[in-house]
This record gives C-alpha cells, sequence and structure tokens, in this order.
C-alpha cells in the first residue's frame, strides 16, 4: 500500500514599514503599501502632508522619543523579516514672522537670511503664507543678524538677536515710502552707555553679555546712519526709538521718551536737509534713563532706526539693573 506524501509549502515572510506622525497637529504621514521581503531595501519616505505648529520636520527616528536610530529621508536601509515603525522627528527652532506694519498684514515670499557674527550667512528661508520663516540650525545663545527683502518693499534688519528653540523675531518690510530709494536698512553705527552724565561713552555688551548699570545713573546713546536719495524736506528722514522688555515681554514693555535727537548729513553741509545727490546721513539721540526705575535683574534695551522709505533696522542688547 502506498503511503501519501503532503510537503508543505514554504511560508512567505514579509514585513511593512509603518510612519506614525509622532506630535503632528495637522496632516497625514505617507503611507508604504510594499509588501517587503527580509533583506530588501527600503527608501525612507518624506514628511507626506505632516506639519507642526512651530516646529521643522526633521526625518524619522525608530523611537518615538528620537533616541533610536535616525532615519533621515531618502536613505537606504535594509529591513529583516519583522514590520517596522519610523517616528517623525520634529526640531523646535527660531521662528521669524515678516510682516507690513502699514497694514499688519503677513508677507508670503520676503527672503529671510540669518548671518552669523562674521557675516556669513547661516541659513535662508522664504516666509510663508502666516509670515513666518522657521530656522532650524541656529545655535543657541549665539547672535546673528536676521535680514528679510522682498523686492519693491523696503529692507528690514535684527541685529544681535540670540537664537533659542522656541523664540520668536519680527521682520518688516514696508512698501518703499519713496519711489527710487534704494532698499537699505539704517546702519547702526554706536549703540553705548554713560554713568558720567554724558562725559564718557562705553559700548554696550553684544551677543549674550549684559552690561551692569545702576537705576538713576545712567544714559544711553544712540547713533544711526543711512544712505538715501530723496529730494528736500524739513524732516531730516531718520527716526530712532528705544524701548525696554519689547522683546519678547511685548505687553510690559517700557518707552523711553525723554531724549534729545540731532539729525544731520555727514557729507553735505545742509543740515536736516536731503539733497538730491546720494549720501551719507546720520542720526544721534541720547535717552535719559534719569527719572526711570527699572526692576533689579536682568532687561532688553531695544533699540529702533528706520529712514524715510521706510527701511528699518533694529538691535537688541542684554543690561542688568543693581
Amino acid at each position: 500500500m502506498a503511503l501519501a506524501v503532503s510537503c508543505a509549502q514554504p511560508t512567505s515572510h514579509t514585513a511593512t514599514i509603518t510612519y506614525e506622525a509622532n506630535g503632528a497637529d495637522a496632516g497625514s504621514p505617507p503611507i508604504d503599501v510594499t509588501d517587503y521581503s527580509p533583506g530588501a531595501t527600503v527608501v525612507v519616505q518624506g514628511s507626506g502632508s505632516l506639519s507642526r505648529t512651530d516646529y521643522a520636520f526633521e526625518g524619522w527616528n525608530s523611537a518615538s522619543d528620537g533616541a533610536g536610530t535616525t532615519y533621515p529621508v531618502g536613505s537606504h536601509f535594509t529591513i529583516g523579516s519583522s514590520n517596522f515603525t519610523l517616528y517623525a522627528v520634529w526640531a523646535t527652532g527660531v521662528k521669524v514672522i515678516v510682516l507690513d506694519s502699514v497694514n499688519g498684514s503677513a508677507l508670503a515670499g520676503a527672503t529671510v537670511t540669518a548671518l552669523d557674527s562674521t557675516g556669513a550667512v547661516a541659513e535662508t528661508e522664504q516666509s510663508l503664507s502666516d509670515g513666518s520663516a522657521l530656522f532650524t540650525t541656529l545655535i543657541t545663545n549665539s547672535a546673528y543678524t536676521l535680514q528679510a527683502r522682498f523686492s519693491g518693499r523696503a529692507a528690514s534688519d535684527l541685529v544681535n538677536f540670540i537664537a533659542a528653540p522656541g523664540e520668536e523675531a519680527g521682520l518688516y518690510c514696508y512698501a518703499l515710502g519713496i519711489s527710487g530709494t534704494q532698499a537699505t536698512p539704517p546702519h547702526i553705527e554706536a549703540f553705548q552707555y554713560s554713568t558720567d552724565g554724558g562725559t564718557t561713552w562705553t559700548p554696550l555688551a553684544m551677543g549674550s553679555a549684559a552690561t551692569t548699570l545702576v537705576n538713576g545713573g545712567f544714559k544711553i546713546r544712540a547713533v544711526s546712519a543711512g544712505v538715501v536719495a530723496v529730494r528736500d524736506t524739513s524732516w531730516s528722514g531718520f527716526g530712532i526709538g528705544l524701548d525696554v522688555d519689547r522683546m519678547p515681554t511685548w505687553a510690559n514693555y517700557i518707552e523711553v521718551p525723554d531724549y534729545v535727537e540731532t539729525a544731520q548729513p555727514v557729507t553735505s553741509s545742509d543740515d536736516f536737509n536731503y539733497s538730491t545727490d546720494v549720501g551719507l546721513f546720520q542720526t544721534e539721540a541720547d535717552f535719559n534713563f534719569s527719572t526711570i526705575t527699572l526692576g533689579s535683574g536682568s532687561h532688553i534695551l531695544d533699540l529702533v532706526s528706520y529712514d524715510v522709505a521706510n527701511n528699518r533696522v533694529e538691535e537688541r542688547v542684554n543690561i542688568v539693573i543693581q
């Protein structure tokens, strides 16, 4: 009697890839429908339509807390016989908002650049529909100059911005105030303090360092200059303002009203007037803090200078009140 022999068919083992949103608040992760055989090569996909407010997508990781193996978009790896999950990695960055402050509307499509302390480009982004541009490669506690440029609009610079995760900054590209004028922000030539009534002036500390001062005993001097070509006007065309703690605590800032401002062209004899020639014009302002009492501890001095064409430059320094 012959025996029937049954031969079992070999089992085919395949593995799948799942992409997890891992904290995203909008959109969907990519879907990989491939059944991979053990040893197959997997190409890591992009973010799909995922997004997360105030974060930038940085790729994928084998662990939800980012402590596993990192898998950049477009990279390759060999899969085993088990299903595999990749979790989105989100990086907190520096958020810059570009506005047309004449009407408060967000400005999309502006080129926003971060320059390091040597003047080299550290990162460049384009502002989105809400005016935002997110920088994710800036080094925490390092100082940068942020710039916003947009064709047909005035330019905006923010000097001595200290990068930190979650920090925000504002830049303003107005429509150019004077037709034919260059989109070039004024330059802050001096940002100084005096503790002897104005006889001796010392530069304020830059970067993340702070200058220690005492209430009632100091003045601040700012000198700004710019290159313009506009017709004669009775207004100097340059303005300077100084605020305390305007950034980042907008709701509690102090505007310093007690100052003396003088403005003059430094390449022409026409004081308080512009000629039709391109020239360098300078404004100097002394701010007297003798009548202002600041709380003990850390504060931010926020200096803003602008010209008649709406070009703008802002600089921040840290002080400590004893």
